[in-house]
């Protein structure tokens, strides 16, 4: 929760602190200021109680206070605990615009089925071979292993897990490599378990080597790898 979700909390302690038990007034209006009615009982039977219960509800706003700062304090924490990105850069040349349409096109097909979840659209970029590895090591080779790797973990999580990962993909670099290969280097923000103390989510870079197979561009290489820079930003 940011500082704004602590607002509402932190403004009902100070209610009660100084609006719904007052020691200075009598017990029956104390009462009356809680309850709104004119009949009931007065609750507090002297006036020490009422200073105690003033006083419980003070420190109370006031840990809702500290609690406000230390979660705006955290916040700018997460801001700064991954350096700057770079901007994308092309390298080399294309051996022709056929070429560089095709690999926009498989990196199309990529990003729709990642976004809504299809793992069968994601696997079928990638080569009969390929081989996929996660963040954590995990190694999955050919289309069909990645394409049940990916209906299991997505069978776990949230839809909008994905989507989100999606949207906020951007390209760092596309280097081809030859006439017939070339790798692409993207990031993106995510949500998934694993992210480094102090941040609510995770940076994670995927280094993808296509090649063309029989006239089709193929993903015949998926890197993915969480960035770990800027960890002593997080540092007290």
């Amino acid at each position: 929760m940011d500082i704004l979700g602590w607002i509402p909390f932190f403004l009902s302690g100070v209610q009660l602190a100084f609006a719904f038990v007052d020691p200075s007034i009598s017990e029956k209006e104390n009462w009356h200021r809680a309850s709104g009615s004119t009949l009931a009982p007065a609750p507090f039977n002297d006036r020490e109680t009422c200073k105690e219960i003033l006083m419980t509800a003070r420190y109370f706003s006031a840990a809702l206070l500290a609690l406000a700062l230390s979660a705006a304090a955290n916040a700018d924490q997460v801001e700064d605990i991954f350096a700057p990105l770079p901007g994308f850069v092309t390298i080399g040349e294309p051996a022709s615009a056929e070429d560089a349409a095709a690999i926009r096109a498989l990196f199309g097909t990529l990003g729709r089925g990642w976004g809504t979840g299809d793992a069968a659209m994601v696997a079928s970029v990638y080569a009969d071979d390929a081989e996929w590895m996660n963040a954590f090591g995990e190694i999955v080779r050919g289309a069909d292993n990645i394409e049940a790797y990916l209906r299991g973990m997505w069978a776990d999580e949230p839809d909008d897990i994905a989507a989100a990962e999606q949207t906020d993909e951007q390209g760092l670099s596309l280097r081809y490599v030859g006439d017939d290969a070339a790798i692409y280097h993207g990031v993106t923000r995510s949500t998934r378990a694993g992210a480094l103390p102090g941040a609510d989510h995770r940076r994670v870079h995927s280094t993808f080597v296509v090649r063309k197979i029989d006239g089709e561009w193929k993903v015949v290489h998926h890197h993915i790898s969480d960035a770990r820079v800027g960890v002593a930003a997080v540092a007290p």
